[in-house]
């Protein structure tokens, strides 16, 4: 057994000095968007840039020892700097009109000769670094598998070694997988190449269709009995969401077990769990997903337990957010996995994860999204290494 390299953590939320540009080019780019809908993602283009730059520095940043103060301990120099920083936009405001005026004059002819250089480096630099930015995209040749920190639900996104994308479930909250997906994806692409429905409840169908209406995907693996008007599923929200699906033309496929996708060359995905139907005692019941890629294995466990028993996996996503009565003893021996992965909210009033079930998952690496963030990790199909997004917060329950 390995054990996984945890690279690190990143993480942030500290003000940057781009921010007027990110509000600016984003008001253009909406405007531009009224008049023209092409037009506008043109526009927003280089209000992304602006925005992937700020959060850039604030990862960067954040890291750095002393990066966050907070409030109930500002040091006095920061207080004087404050208000040393007012008392001289106070003296300006109550300069004469005529000497501000002159100020500003004097300021505009040292500029004049210089503006339209500006103007011409400002382009070139935008043009080089959404360059830049575009290669940083591209594939690296590994599988990315990210757990997201989607609160008290479930959201997997995939990246495969060739740049296909996958998403598994929506999560409960549009708004948390929208903005996840958003630092992922590149900024010129809205598409998604498998849209897994593993949890068809209303909440995460909801979830699903606001996905769906900003995101096209290839295919869509549904639940059993996905627009069967005889079962639990016909809905209003799952009318809805079908609308979605059906105008963007995506292909359907059942989510029955043994279901096999070849997401890429030696990337493999199966349905190793799933209800034989969907009456009204089990539409909510979630799939069983397992990814493969070289020796490196992932099991998504929902409570469908697959007909020939757990399979044997590296990576093991806890089912129900590591409730004990969904990971029973069978789940944890059968996968004997590496790495435990839990999907959690940390105000969550239900005790999870359950004790019994961490106690079971002592000796391995076990991740929370509680505790952690969101967690990547990577794999070349023989090593593995991890990224959470912080370092965990043992003051939580």
């Amino acid at each position: 057994m390995f054990q996984p390299k945890v690279l690190g953590y990143y993480s942030g939320n500290n003000p940057t000095p781009v921010q007027p540009f990110v509000m600016i080019w984003g008001g253009l780019a909406t405007l531009a968007g009224l008049i023209w809908i092409p037009l506008g993602q043109i526009v927003g283009w280089i209000a992304w840039l602006f925005l992937a730059w700020t959060i850039g520095m604030i990862e960067l940043t954040s890291q750095i020892p002393g990066a966050s103060i907070g409030l109930g301990n500002i040091h006095v120099a920061w207080i004087v700097a404050y208000y040393v920083a007012l008392g001289g936009l106070t003296w300006w405001g109550t300069l004469p009109l005529e000497r501000r005026a002159s100020l500003r004059t004097a300021l505009a002819h040292r500029l004049a000769g210089k503006v339209r250089l500006q103007h011409a480096l400002a382009g070139m630099v935008i043009v080089v670094a959404l360059a830049a930015l575009a290669l940083v995209k591209l594939p690296d040749g590994k599988l990315h598998v990210d757990f997201l920190d989607v609160g008290q639900a479930d959201a997997v996104f995939i990246q495969t070694p060739a740049g296909r994308y996958v998403l598994v479930d929506a999560g409960g909250s549009a708004s948390g997988t929208l903005d996840q997906l958003g630092r992922r994806l590149p900024f010129w692409d809205h598409s998604l190449d498998v849209a897994i429905i593993a949890r068809s409840d209303d909440a995460h169908l909801a979830a699903w269709t606001a996905v769906l209406e900003r995101y096209q995907a290839g295919i869509v693996i549904a639940p059993p009995g996905w627009g069967d008007p005889q079962t639990a599923l016909t809905t209003p929200t799952m009318l809805r969401l079908s609308q979605v699906i059906a105008g963007q033309r995506a292909q359907v496929v059942p989510a029955v077990a043994g279901t096999r996708l070849q997401l890429d060359r030696g990337v493999d995905l199966e349905i190793v769990g799933a209800p034989d139907s969907c009456k009204e005692q089990n539409c909510e019941t979630s799939l069983s997903i397992r990814l493969a890629a070289g020796n490196v294995s992932f099991l998504l466990a929902g409570e469908s337990v697959p007909p020939n028993g757990w399979p044997a996996s590296t990576v093991l996503r806890l089912a129900r957010h590591g409730s004990e009565q969904a990971n029973p003893p069978e789940l944890l021996e059968g996968t004997s996995p590496t790495v435990a992965i839990v999907s959690i909210d940390a105000n969550n009033r239900f005790g999870l994860p359950s004790p019994a079930v961490l106690g079971k998952l002592s000796g391995r690496t076990v991740f929370r999204t509680d505790q952690h963030g969101s967690i990547h990790i990577s794999t070349d199909g023989t090593q593995l290494w991890a990224q959470p997004e912080r370092q965990a917060d043992f003051s939580r329950p």
